[in-house]
């Protein structure tokens, strides 16, 4: 025959919501809750999913404005190297 477990018939210690419930009966004043921390605020209305479309044709502009930058890059790139050029050629 196996042993009972002795640690089965101890008394358990008062579970928190009992003693809440003691000092509701005997008028203690209530305990503060403890803080929560600090929670961002919720985040704004979203919009309504895109359609496939709409991703498209916002894929297609970003493509022309990264298009369009690199063409002005390039172009002061020319520019600064003409005039580079230039003022190598006045030194001499």
């Amino acid at each position: 025959m196996a042993k009972k477990d002795k640690r089965r018939h101890q008394r358990k210690e008062p579970e928190p919501t009992a003693d809440i419930v003691r000092g509701i009966l005997r008028d203690d004043p209530p305990v503060p809750a403890a803080q929560k921390p600090y929670d961002p605020p919720p985040p704004a209305n979203r919009p309504l999913p895109l359609s496939l479309a709409d991703i498209r044709n916002e894929a297609l502009r970003q493509h022309a404005n990264v298009a369009h930058t690199i063409a002005d890059l390039e172009a002061w790139a020319a520019e600064i190297a003409s005039t580079i050029a230039f003022l190598k050629a006045r030194d001499q």
